[in-house]
């Protein structure tokens, strides 16, 4: 009998343990899944936990509701006025707890200064603006907002066109869709996480095991030869630019690993870049008539990318080498599109780097910290206020 009571304890431990990793400590949960249209989306309903860029143990939450976005699990409330804040890492932000995200901040802002209005984080880690296109185009006749945000980080979001090959241009620079295929090895690599243990117990007992294997002293690394890193993300642009426009090849290989759009930014006058240029143009012009033809305002945030602003790593130091290299390059030519289409935008180079950009970005990682995203929310709340942009246009009143 005491044996019973005592496995009966047993299993009542381990259940209570189980429900609990798996709401709050869903150690290696997976938030993402393949779609045939976006390439990749959130899996609703699903959650992990997110490790802060310089720390050991995961501790951010991140929870995907039922609509696919990033925030509770709740209804969408009557307000008088929606915002829909589409991006990629930086708005879903998930080493960022809920409350300091971007898309959290701007609605309690909003809430101090106007009427009721909800701010929906429609950010999914990965994203460019040419998926984000594609959301927008989905949505917006069923969420009906009053104002669309579209978060540009000008780091990588001119090399995504090209990484996603969603879209490309005609022989008259006209946008046409494109459809890839993915490629195998990626397949795997999003499949390979469901093919772990389900139960969040055993999970959380390997990734223990092997952060503590990592932890053990090993053999060192051999030392490599040194490369220019600026030439080394050259290289890749200029590959990608080949083998998707010139040859024509429409396999997708990489859908999270982003690097610097180094084209675009040392060598502007080069065809790679020009040719992503364009492209973003085109892409840019699309979300305007999207966004136009559902009645909502439309409002671009260029956000710098981390080395450009602060000056500090190997691109800033890259000038001798590439003269057409200038810190400002790659926000203003988004700026440039947006202004050329009528397009409201909300340049942040410089006041980051008026306040400081070094503390508003995570010391070991290209991301923005609570504190960059909240000056980014202050920016746009006062534009938004200081201007029509969140005229009731898209019938949300009443809702």
């Amino acid at each position: 009998m005491k044996l019973v009571l005592a496995a009966g304890s047993l299993a009542l431990a381990l259940g209570a343990a189980e429900w609990l990793l798996r709401e709050f400590l869903p150690v290696r949960g997976m938030i993402y899944e393949l779609d045939n249209r976006y390439l990749f989306r959130h899996i609703p309903g699903s959650r992990k936990l997110a490790t802060v860029v310089g720390e050991a143990w995961p501790k951010v939450l991140v929870r995907i509701n039922s609509a696919g976005r990033r925030g509770d699990e709740s209804a969408l409330p009557r307000a008088v006025h929606r915002v829909v804040v589409y991006g990629d890492s930086f708005v879903s932000a998930e080493a960022t707890p809920e409350p300091e995200t971007f898309a959290a901040q701007l609605t309690r802002l909003l809430n101090e200064r106007s009427e009721l209005t909800v701010v929906l984080n429609a950010g999914v880690t990965g994203y460019g603006i040419d998926q984000e296109s594609l959301r927008i185009e989905d949505e917006l006749p069923r969420l009906r907002p009053d104002l669309v945000i579209v978060a540009a980080y000008a780091g990588n979001d001119f090399g995504d066109l090209l990484r996603d090959k969603l879209y490309r241009l005609d022989d008259k620079g006209r946008l046409i869709t494109n459809v890839p295929t993915i490629d195998d090895a990626l397949r795997r690599d999003f499949r390979a996480p469901f093919e772990m243990s389900s139960i969040q117990i055993v999970r959380a007992l390997q990734s223990a095991a092997e952060g503590w294997a990592m932890r053990r002293p090993g053999q060192a690394a051999s030392p490599s030869a040194p490369q220019d890193p600026m030439a080394v993300r050259l290289a890749n642009r200029r590959a990608e630019y080949e083998d998707y426009v010139l040859r024509g090849d429409t396999v997708v290989r990489n859908l999270l690993a982003d690097q610097y759009d180094a084209d675009v930014s040392l060598e502007p006058d080069s065809e790679s870049a020009r040719y992503r240029v364009r492209l973003m143009a085109r892409v840019l012009e699309r979300i305007h008539q999207l966004t136009e033809r559902s009645g909502a305002s439309l409002l671009i945030v260029i956000i710098p990318e981390r080395c450009d602003v602060v000056g500090d790593c190997e691109v800033t130091q890259s000038r001798r080498r590439y003269p057409g290299y200038r810190p400002t390059g790659l926000t203003d030519a988004l700026d440039s599109l947006a202004h050329e289409q009528g397009i409201a935008r909300l340049n942040l180079f410089e006041p980051f780097h008026a306040t400081g950009a070094a503390g508003l970005y995570h010391p070991l990682d290209d991301h923005w910290n609570p504190s960059g995203q909240l000056l980014a929310a202050r920016l746009a709340a006062d534009m938004i206020l200081s201007s029509s942009l969140l005229r009731p246009a898209g019938g949300s009143a009443g809702r």
